[in-house]
This record gives structure tokens, C-alpha cells and sequence, in this order.
């Protein structure tokens, strides 16, 4: 069922909601639910906790408190205080006049025109409902940037600029009314006087080259305006005790950038060049010496080719620096870069043509906050624990870090959610396979090539690694060591052809790492771990882990998982259906015996014995029920006795795979 909000006033509610009731049983063929808003009184009062609405339609002309086109001031109070930032407003204007009217009567209205331009608004009466859904980014992009100040003086200096030098320019009256406007609401009757006096020349009749003129003062006029707001915002500077690296190639800019930024840190240090910046901040997981890095996207002043570009730094910290936290700085559209870098239109500061930046919302204060945050979130992973080796090393000739482990915290730190679904999935196969329930060839073990481990950021391969480590762990658990691989009288070593699943009862057919030519290869180089490798025990060969460096989820997971407790379940008990199926074949399988005379050697009594079978063992039980089975054939068994135990071994087999 459809959950429409409707705010409007008491004259049309019933009229409107009807109305739309009926569109939307019409176009979607299904019931529609509509709560409607009908008073101040009433909106005040509302709360938007756990009422999720499908669309939100308002009325333009409200006028609950005698104020024209009332609207949209709802409209601004439902987006930045009632709704909650994780909701999205699907919101949809409904008026008596057309688009265009409105926008012509909202012309000099700073407050009201920005809604007219960025959202759908529908005449009444209602013929029809087009399709419409807000993305989040969307969304984002108009809360935090079209409908600001700032994201208005940066339409009327790109209109401004487009239009120079353009022979079919439109009328300059709509710009002048915007510059009018912005004026008055930014910095009071001086902007405005200035502004109505390069209005006034209007009037007159205007040559192309006085057109081009007076354009020239109205971007004057803009730069008066970010000028003045920026000192406004100077009084509301709150300093990070955190030091920021800026990137910009133009040392002009550069100069004037770091004099904007460096009141918000304790210090800014300004780079001219990429490749000396990255240099920089490969050390800087030891020197920590930067919390901050604001990158020029350009980075063009000497071509494309150079060695390292502002994107070239982002990757970079991403992948081997994920303690800072990074900003971008670029005269390119914002809304373009968004998509292209993946990153929030608030993490844009967008660099004009005035040489001034122009932030993602209102207020530098604002983004310098959310910085502050991500800043005290990302600290968290600065000393990040886990292990030290293999793919979450480092390179033991260059000293450069592989990217594992930088994988594993930025998920951590970008998607906790999926981080903690991640690794749950991870203990629940583990913890699947040790105890029988999930077959050994189920588990993957192609690491691909070992050169190339551990320095691409892959996601499936981490998960892979992080399998490995968890059976590695549960066995380790269980027996204080892990038998790996074993070694004839010739001590000939077999460990690297050897398996990882061979604990209990010799059984180690189906898991084979084959990764190295010998244990240590594969706990070490594959699975980062510490520990003893290659201790000859009578004819076998045991790693024995040692339980440090490890992430704190695996420490946490092991201390709470008990390997005996996972291999005490009963068939009986988990799977009854499937225990009763392989009991009454054994029984009947006694019976073709006896009657055939035929006794069994004691290895294979004990597999009629199947009462306290568990499920850890199924995979053990069925391998030695195939030997039972060669056993009889060799001593020629009857047909039907022959039959009957591969029918018990089909049952086995499906037990143990659940």
C-alpha cells in the first residue's frame, strides 16, 4: 500500500486528497493510504519517527499564517529540522498556477525561487502523476548545496559567465533581480545599492559592448558578496588540533587556499607537487603527521602527464594512508566529480573562478565539523591491530606496505554493517566446516599467484584469507597445533602436498591448501600468522599458531567459540529425519549379514554402532563406510547386501551435507 503525506490547507483538503487517492489507484492498481497536515497547529506538533511516506505533496499556497506562497516555507522546515537525516523527502509541490508563473512571482524571492527551479511541482486539478523518486545523492545535493546561498550564488556567477561573449544573450533583468536579492539577504543596503544602481542603467537602451560591461560589475558585485560572507563566517572558526596537507600546483592559489584553510588547523603545510606529497604521506602511517589532506583535482599546470595527480593522491590514501581523511578542492562541477570520485557532494569544496572557495553548504564552520568527525572516527584505526604478515605485511625488499589490511579497515570504518555481516558469514562457515556440516571441497583454495597477493585491493580474495584464518584458528584452538603434513622415514618432507583438515581420525583427503612447498608457505605467506612451523611429532609434521597479532574480531569470535561444543552434536539430535534413515538401513544391513554369514573385520563392527555418530563426524564416517563397501566387494558379498550399503552411504552423504 502507497503512504502519501499530504499538507495543504482545511478549504481543499478533502478535494486534493480525494484526488490523489484516485491517481494513484488508477496508475498503480493498488490501495493508497493518505495522511493529510491541515493546520500550523498540527504541523508543529508532527513527528516523523518510523512514518515512512512513499511521496510528500504540499500546497504552494498554504497561507495558514497569512504569508504568500507559505509553502515553501514548510517545505524548508520538513527538510532541515523534521525530517531525519537518514529519510529522504520525495517531495512534490502542488499549486493553482503553472511552473513558470511561480517562477516569475518568486523572481525576487531568495527564499522561495531555489524550491520553483529543484523540485516538480503539479497544477491543480491533477490530470496525471509522472513517475518520480529523490536517489539519496540527489537529495543530498539539493539540502546541502542547490538550495543554500551558496549554491545560488554559484548558479548566478555561471549564468553571468556563460552569457559573456554569447551574441544571443538573454535579458539581464533576471540576473539583475537575483544579484538584487542575494545582496539584500547577505550583507544588507550596500550590496543593494550598488546592485539597483547597475540596475538603473538598464533602463537605457544598452549596446552588446555596454551589456558585456555591466555583466563585468555584476561579477564584481558577487565577489563583494562571497567576500563579505566570508568574513561572516570567520566569527563562527572552530580550530581542529589536527594539521592538514594541501595539494595545489598554482602557487597563487595555493597561497591564498592555505591563508583560508589554516585557521581551522593547527597548521597547514601547502605541496606544489603531487609526486613530493605522495612521498610524504607513504611515511605518514608512522610520523603521523597529517589528519587531513585537501587535494586540487587538476593538478594540471605542467599537462596530464604527470607522475602524480590529485586522484593518483586519493587512491593513494585510500589504499596505503586511510588515517587521513581526505577533501577535494576543484573548479570542475561538483555534482560530476561526486560521482566520479564516489564521494559526498559535502566532501567537494569547490574552488571558483574568484579564487575563493565555495563550499558544499552555507557554512565553512559546517564542513570543518563534519571533518572533525570523520577525523575522530578514522583515529580509531591508526594503530590498527592484526597481523603483520604475508598479504598484511610489507614488501620485505622496498618496505612498502601490501594493501590488505588497509582493505579489511576500510571497510570497517566505510560499512560497519557490512564488516559485521562480513565476518559473521566468515565465522558461521568456519565454524560449519569444522564441524562437519559443511564439506571440505566446498571451501575455495586459490589464493592465485603468490607475487601478487596482498598488493591488489580484492575483496573476495581478503574474504578468502580471512576463511582460511578462521579454520586455521578453530583447529589451532582445539588442539594447541595443527596437523599439517607428514614425513616417511626418509624424511622426505611432504607438507606442502599435505592438508590442513587432517585432526581427527587421519582423515585429510579433501582439503588441501597445495600452496608453497611446505607448511610455513601457507600459515605465513597466504595467512599472515606467528607461530612454530614443521614439528616432527612421531611421523607427522604440526604448525602450532600463535595467537597474536590478530584482528580484534577474530580474538573476540575465538574466545567465545568452543571447538568441542561444535563437535558435540548429535545426528540424532540435529538432523533426526536423516539419522532414523541411516539407523534403519544399518538394521536391515545386520540382518542381510547374519543371514548371509558374513562377519566383519572390528574396524568395520563399529560403523553398525551409530548411536552417539555426530555430526562433526559424517565426513570421517562416510570415508570409512566406502572402505566397508570395497571390503565387501572384495569378499563377494550378495548383490543385495551390496546394495544396501550404497544406499546407506547415499544417506551419509546427504546427512553430511545438511
Amino acid at each position: 500500500m502507497k503512504r502519501i503525506l499530504l499538507i495543504c490547507n482545511e478549504v481543499v483538503a478533502d478535494a486534493f486528497s480525494k484526488g490523489l487517492r484516485a491517481l494513484f489507484a488508477n496508475q498503480t492498481s493498488g490501495a493508497c493510504e493518505c495522511l493529510t497536515i491541515k493546520s500550523s497547529k498540527e504541523w508543529s506538533s508532527f513527528q516523523f519517527t518510523d512514518k515512512g511516506f512513499d511521496q510528500i505533496f504540499i500546497q504552494v499556497e498554504l497561507a495558514w499564517s497569512g504569508k504568500v506562497r507559505e509553502g515553501y516555507d514548510i517545505a524548508n522546515d520538513l527538510i532541515y529540522y523534521k525530517l531525519p537525516d537518514s529519510s529522504i523527502a520525495h517531495l512534490r509541490f502542488i499549486s493553482t498556477k503553472s511552473r513558470s508563473e511561480l517562477r516569475v512571482l518568486t523572481s525576487t524571492s531568495v527564499k522561495h525561487l531555489p524550491y520553483v527551479k529543484s523540485f516538480l511541482h503539479l497544477q491543480w486539478p491533477i490530470q496525471q502523476l509522472e513517475p518520480f523518486y529523490f536517489s539519496r545523492q540527489r537529495y543530498n545535493y539539493l539540502r546541502n548545496y542547490c538550495l543554500t546561498t551558496t549554491g545560488q550564488l554559484d548558479q548566478i556567477l555561471h549564468d553571468l559567465q556563460k552569457y559573456v561573449g554569447n551574441p544571443d544573450n538573454p535579458p539581464l533583468e533576471e540576473e539583475i533581480k537575483h544579484v538584487i536579492v542575494m545582496g539584500e539577504f547577505l550583507t544588507g543596503a550596500d550590496a543593494h545599492d550598488t546592485a539597483q544602481e547597475i540596475a538603473g542603467i538598464l533602463k537605457f537602451p544598452l549596446s552588446s559592448q555596454d551589456q558585456e560591461i555591466i555583466r563585468g560589475k555584476l561579477i564584481n558585485l558577487i565577489k563583494q558578496l562571497e567576500k563579505k560572507r566570508d568574513e561572516k563566517q570567520e566569527a563562527n572558526i572552530i580550530q581542529l588540533p589536527y594539521r592538514a596537507m594541501l595539494v595545489e600546483d598554482n602557487a597563487a592559489e595555493g597561497k591564498l587556499l592555505k591563508e583560508l584553510l589554516s585557521p581551522y588547523f593547527l597548521g597547514v603545510d601547502l605541496f606544489h607537487n603531487g609526486e613530493k606529497a605522495k612521498e610524504v604521506l607513504s611515511q605518514n602511517s608512522k610520523t603521523h603527521a597529517y589528519q587531513a589532506l585537501f587535494v586540487d583535482m587538476e593538478l594540471l599546470e605542467d599537462g596530464f602527464d604527470q607522475p602524480v595527480m590529485g586522484v593518483d593522491l586519493l587512491e593513494f590514501c585510500e589504499t596505503s594512508a586511510h588515517e587521513i581523511a581526505t577533501r577535494v578542492i576543484s573548479a570542475l562541477p561538483r555534482r560530476a566529480l561526486s560521482v566520479l570520485l564516489s564521494k559526498p557532494v559535502e566532501h567537494i569544496l569547490h574552488k571558483n573562478k574568484t579564487g575563493s572557495i565555495l563550499s558544499a553548504s552555507d557554512h565553512l564552520s559546517q564542513v570543518f565539523k563534519t571533518l572533525k568527525n570523520e577525523i575522530e572516527v578514522r583515529k580509531k584505526y591508526i594503530n590498527r591491530p592484526g597481523p603483520v604478515n604475508g598479504p598484511f605485511g610489507e614488501d620485505q625488499r622496498t618496505r612498502q606496505p601490501k594493501v590488505m589490511k588497509n582493505l579489511y579497515y576500510k571497510i570497517k570504518l566505510e560499512d560497519p554493517d557490512k564488516h559485521q555481516k562480513m565476518m559473521q558469514a566468515i565465522q558461521h562457515k568456519a565454524e560449519a566446516f569444522f564441524s562437519g556440516e559443511l564439506d571440505a571441497i566446498e571451501i575455495d583454495c586459490d589464493f592465485g599467484r603468490l607475487e601478487n597477493l596482498g598488493w591488489e585491493e580484492n575483496e573476495d580474495t581478503l574474504e578468502l584469507i580471512l576463511l582460511h584464518r578462521a579454520i586455521a584458528l578453530l583447529h589451532n584452538k582445539e588442539n594447541g597445533q595443527i596437523f599439517y603434513g607428514e614425513f616417511d622415514i626418509k624424511e622426505e618432507d611432504k607438507a606442502g602436498k599435505a592438508v590442513f583438515k587432517g585432526l581427527r581420525n587421519g582423515y585429510c583427503d579433501k582439503f588441501s591448501p597445495r600452496l608453497g612447498d611446505n607448511a610455513k608457505g601457507y600459515f605465513v605467506s597466504k595467512l599472515g600468522f606467528n607461530g612454530n612451523w614443521n614439528k616432527p611429532i612421531g611421523s607427522r609434521l604440526y604448525q602450532e599458531i600463535a595467537e597474536m597479532n590478530l584482528f580484534p574480531e577474530e580474538e573476540n569470535w575465538l574466545e567465545s567459540v568452543d571447538p568441542e561444543l561444535l563437535l558435540s552434536q548429535l545426528l540424532s539430535e540435529d538432523q533426526p529425519a536423516a539419522f532414523r534413515n541411516i539407523e534403519q538401513g544399518v538394521q536391515k544391513l545386520k540382518n542381510l549379514l547374519a543371514n548371509n554369514a558374513i562377519k566383519l573385520p572390528g574396524r568395520f563392527q563399529k560403523l553398525l554402532k551409530i548411536k552417539d555418530l555426530k555430526v562433526a563426524d559424517l565426513n570421517n564416517y562416510l570415508q570409512e563406510w566406502e572402505g566397508l563397501q570395497k571390503h565387501l566387494r572384495a569378499v563377494n558379498a550378495s548383490e543385495s547386501i551390496v546394495d544396501r550399503t550404497e544406499k546407506i552411504r547415499q544417506d551419509i552423504q546427504q546427512a553430511a551435507r545438511g
